[in-house]
Formats: structure tokens, sequence, C-alpha cells
């Protein structure tokens, strides 16, 4: 928001909580993101629209979509929502992943386990992010207890890599091909 101010541009913030971080620094429309009379006045309002996080209701992001640019698309946020699509896409574009198996059922546990070198992390396939919906698996009676604790809902069991440092990189590009982005941050986990 400071950003996009500091260049001109006008902000106007949809956000359920009335507290939300943006409330004092600008224009800020509260409602919930299935209230389409809300989403079509705000959306109304802009030229463009982008998201601050990827756990908004895909059909919120198709519904704005119908008025003005959304970016990233609904097509894009639905693959960055699931861990299964998000893996799978990465994939099909030749970038490796980690190895990883699908868990959607009890019935794929052991197929799982079988498949995956230890110790492993269970990860729920939506609406987890930084290490939420995340267990460290050691063993197999572990796998199960972890996938109870997440509800037996659709998850990936990765392999744990050891890993020397990991970044993050926030890059866009417009629709002229050009590329920005973000000084690259090294995140620490303690």
């Amino acid at each position: 928001t400071f950003a996009a101010k500091s260049m001109g541009y006008k902000v106007l913030c949809f956000e359920p909580a009335d507290t939300c971080p943006t409330a004092d620094i600008t224009e800020h429309l509260s409602a919930q993101f299935d209230d389409k009379e809300a989403l079509k006045a705000f959306a109304e309002r802009c030229d463009a629209i982008t998201l601050e996080f990827e756990n908004i209701p895909v059909s919120t992001v198709e519904f704005l979509e119908q008025f003005c640019p959304v970016h990233p698309s609904s097509k894009a946020l639905a693959i960055a929502q699931n861990r299964i699509l998000e893996k799978n896409h990465i994939q099909s574009t030749g970038l490796q992943t980690a190895n990883f198996a699908v868990i959607e059922t009890a019935d794929d546990l052991a197929s799982a386990w079988s498949i995956i070198q230890q110790p492993s992390i269970l990860k729920i396939s939506t609406l987890g992010y930084d290490g939420k919906g995340q267990i460290v698996v050691e063993d197999e009676a572990g796998l199960q207890k972890a996938f109870d604790e997440l509800e037996k809902r659709p998850c990936v069991l990765e392999e744990r890599v050891a890993l020397a440092k990991e970044i993050s990189v926030v890059l866009c590009r417009n629709a002229q091909g050009e590329i920005g982005y973000f000084p690259i941050a090294e995140n620490i986990h303690i």
C-alpha cells in the first residue's frame, strides 16, 4: 500500500475485518468475500486489483475478473492455493520439486510411505502456509497420527530436503513482458 501510494496510485482495500492493517492509511471497504454486491461496487471503482495473500476464495477472484483485471488471476490463484496442483504444475514446466506423494485418503498412507525417503513432512494441500499445516514425520505410525491431526484432509507427503539456505524471490511480469522483482530475501527459521 505504501509503495503504491508513493507512486501516486489511489489505493482501495477490500477486507472482511474492520481492523485490517491498511484501514488507517487508505480507504477500506469491509465486507465478506462472498458479498457480490460489495465486490461489484469495489471492482467498479478499480482499474486493476491485486491480492495481498493467497487465501482469498477463488470464486471471489473469478467474480471480480468480470469487472477489471485481477492479478494474479483466478487460475493462478487456484494453483497457488493447492499444494497438489502447485507441485504438479511446477513439474509440468520442467522444474524439479522435492519428491512427494499425494495422500487424499487414509488408503494412500502406506503407498506414500513406501515411496518417500524419510524423514518427511506431511503438508496439508490447502490453507497451509508459513509452516502451518505441516508436520514432520519420523515413522509410519507418526504419518497416521499426523494425517489424523490434519483432519484427514488431502495432503502431500514430501521428502525432507537438507537445505543449505532458503530464499524468497518475489517477481512480476507486466503485459509487455518486462520483469521486475524485489530484493532477494533469505528466510531464517528458528
